[in-house]
């Protein structure tokens, strides 16, 4: 685990994660493995909705996978109409406002963008799980 990889799982200490495995109503449950190695579990709305969006940022960083895109759209979906940004049906339209959020997001969370997390930031990881999110519909959450 690197320097970085510490400062994201401390944003991610930031969200309430239950211990046990919750029962969704939509999708599946959020799994997180912190520092110490137990596994901890979030609904994906209440990550997606929380007042801080740093956790739901971190974990869309750290999971690009089809999870973390069902993820970062429910997150600027939810986060663009508290910035008053109407997100477009229209897909490259979409992609760019999506970016204007995922911006906001990040000076309200107080992260660094330029963070480095391997060979990309911080910033290149959420904004290619954005572009690759907003362009698939599936749902796995």
């Amino acid at each position: 685990m690197t320097t970085d990889d510490r400062t994201l799982h401390a944003v991610l200490g930031k969200f309430p994660w239950r211990r046990r495995k919750p029962r969704v109503t939509r999708g599946r449950a959020l799994a997180y493995k912190n520092r110490a190695g137990t596994v901890l579990w979030a609904e994906p709305e209440a990550l997606a909705t929380f007042e801080d969006p740093g956790p739901a940022l971190a974990y869309v960083a750290l999971r690009g996978d089809a999870v973390g895109q069902s993820l970062a759209r429910a997150l600027i979906e939810h986060h663009a109409q508290e910035l008053d940004v109407a997100l477009s049906d229209e897909p490259a339209a979409r992609s760019e406002q999506g970016l204007r959020v995922i911006k906001r997001l990040l000076m309200k969370a107080g992260l660094t963008p330029s963070l480095p997390l391997g060979r990309f930031t911080l910033e290149q990881l959420l904004i290619a799980t954005w572009a690759l999110g907003a362009a698939v519909e599936d749902d796995p959450c």
